[in-house]
């Protein structure tokens, strides 16, 4: 809610869309709800995109405001944030999310926002919330031409989370671990929202190492993994040469590309995992149209 009112505060109007370009930080899932509590929309871009690519969507989206990480995996987004303010003049606000303990100079910091509420215009913008309206602009990968701006609305979103909870089987308190991103439907729903209605945790992750992925599993006691193929058959690898075991893995759900035939075999015997879920889906579905229940034999 405070971040929520300083985003109002810097003059931000509801409707008005804002780009997040930042990884599965902890501050991707707040900043979203405080985009969504301020009534605005958010626009979650693909922070692997270059410089003319993230252009393209800031622009084809109608972007106001652009909140982003400073450095990820040894680039710096600060420079491309540099050039999209100068050659975006309906780019009003950027601000940059302070990492390894410094704030850019450049920018202005996301912890600003305390500095500027406006706590009574947020009242007023809570009271008008519809579930009709637009929530998120997710953009496609662009496979077959620019990538597209799949918009989606709150029940949208929840209703499809909800239906992902309800078809997996979540017990209370689950613990889902992922390396998907949460500018995707597939981490941010899947798991992030979905979470929510069992009082559950996510473990996201910034980078996918399946060794350390394989260990946090067993450390922060994951009930959840939830992969594309290619992460999935790293995670097989890893645990059948490490002799894995997780007393408390209770689901994995492998989805989003081709399989190995013996993966399924794999996920029980290997990482031990009890049920098995895969699905389809896309953005402009809100995430999964199908996915297999609990009781399917996989």
């Amino acid at each position: 809610r405070r971040w929520a009112s300083g985003l109002i505060g810097l003059g931000l109007k509801a409707g008005e869309h804002v780009a997040i370009v930042m990884a599965n930080y902890p501050e991707f899932p707040i900043m979203k709800l405080a985009i969504a509590r301020a009534g605005c929309v958010s626009v979650p871009i693909n922070y692997l995109l270059q410089y003319d690519e993230m252009r393209y969507v800031l622009e084809q989206s109608k972007s106001k405001t652009l909140i982003g990480m400073s450095q990820h995996r040894g680039r710096d987004y600060t420079s491309d944030f540099d050039r999209l303010r100068s050659s975006l003049p309906d780019l009003k606000h950027i601000l940059v999310l302070p990492q390894n303990g410094s704030e850019s100079a450049e920018f202005r910091s996301i912890s600003d926002l305390a500095c500027v509420a406006s706590d009574a215009e947020l009242l007023k913008r809570e009271a008008k919330t519809s579930a009709s309206s637009v929530s998120d602009i997710v953009y496609t990968s662009g496979t077959t031409g620019r990538p597209k701006g799949a918009m989606l609305t709150h029940d949208n979103i929840l209703r499809a989370a909800f239906s992902s909870a309800l078809t997996r089987s979540f017990e209370d308190g689950r613990r889902i671990l992922f390396a998907l991103p949460m500018y995707h439907v597939f981490g941010y729903v899947e798991c992030w929202v979905a979470a929510l209605f069992v009082g559950g945790s996510i473990i996201p992750q910034t980078i996918f190492d399946p060794t350390e992925m394989l260990g946090i599993a067993q450390k922060l006691d994951a009930t959840d993994i939830v992969c594309v193929p290619m992460m999935t058959q790293a995670l097989i690898e890893q645990a059948r040469m490490r002799r894995f075991h997780s007393e408390t893995l209770l689901s994995v759900f492998n989805s989003g590309g081709v399989n190995l035939p013996s993966v399924w075999a794999d996920i029980r015997d290997v990482l031990g995992a009890k049920e098995i879920h895969t699905a389809y889906g896309m953005a402009e579905t809100t995430a999964s149209v199908m996915c297999t229940w609990t009781e399917d034999d996989a």
